[in-house]
C-alpha cells in the first residue's frame, strides 16, 4: 500500500500478462483502465504488462495530483495546478485532504503556516472547505480538472460554484471536468446531476 488509498501490484516477472492481484474489502478502481473497477474480497486476475506499473485506487478516496511538474518543493507549492481524481465508494461518497506549505519554512505545522483544504463528494456534488490558510502562504495554485469515477449515471448537467456553463464529458463511466481555474485556498461546490 501507498498511504492508505493506493494499491500497487507490481509486476516482477518477465513475459507476464495476467497477474494475480488481492484486494482487500471495499471497492477498488484500477487506476488506467476506467471500465476496471474490482468490488470483491480476494485474489483477482488483472491484465499487465512489465512496461507498466500497475495499482488500484480505494473507493472513498481523492486523489490530488500536480498538473505541472516544478523541480523543487517551492515552485510547486507556489506554481503547481491540482487535478483532482475521485473514486466514489459503494455509497457514492469520496474524502480526501490538501496540505500545502511554501516549501522553504521550518516548522511550518507548530506555527500554522500553512494550507489545509478538505474535499468531499457524493453522487451529487463535490464541496471543499478550505479549514486554515496562513497569512503570509501566497499560494496560487488553482484546481484546473476534476475526474469523478463511480457515479451510477451520466450527468446532464454540471454547475461549478453557481455557473452552469462548466465544460465537462462523460466518457467510459467517468466524469471530467475540464477548465476549472479553481483558487485552492478558496473554498467551492460542484454539482453534478
Amino acid at each position: 500500500m501507498f498511504g492508505d488509498s493506493i494499491m500497487v501490484a507490481p509486476v516482477l516477472d518477465k513475459g507476464v500478462t495476467n497477474h494475480s492481484v488481492y484486494f482487500p474489502e471495499g471497492v477498488w478502481y484500477d487506476y488506467k483502465l476506467p471500465n476496471n473497477i474490482i468490488s470483491d474480497k480476494g485474489y483477482q486476475d488483472q491484465k499487465v504488462v512489465l512496461e507498466e506499473q500497475t495499482y488500484y485506487v480505494k473507493g472513498g478516496s481523492v486523489v490530488i495530483r500536480y498538473k505541472n511538474i516544478a523541480n523543487n518543493t517551492h515552485a510547486m507549492n507556489v506554481g503547481g495546478d491540482y487535478i483532482l481524481d475521485v473514486y466514489l465508494s459503494s455509497t457514492g461518497q469520496s474524502y480526501g485532504e490538501l496540505f500545502s506549505d511554501d516549501g522553504v519554512t521550518l516548522n511550518t505545522i507548530q506555527n500554522n503556516q500553512y494550507l489545509f483544504v478538505k474535499i468531499n463528494a457524493t453522487q451529487e456534488h463535490l464541496v471543499s472547505e478550505v479549514t486554515l490558510v496562513y497569512p503570509g502562504h501566497d499560494n496560487n495554485n488553482k484546481i484546473q480538472e476534476i475526474n469523478v469515477r463511480g457515479l451510477s449515471q451520466a450527468p446532464a448537467s454540471v454547475t461549478v460554484k453557481g455557473d452552469t456553463d462548466a465544460e465537462f464529458t462523460f466518457e467510459n463511466g467517468v466524469l471530467y471536468i475540464k477548465s476549472l481555474e479553481l483558487p485552492v485556498k478558496e473554498a467551492f461546490s460542484i454539482q453534478y446531476s
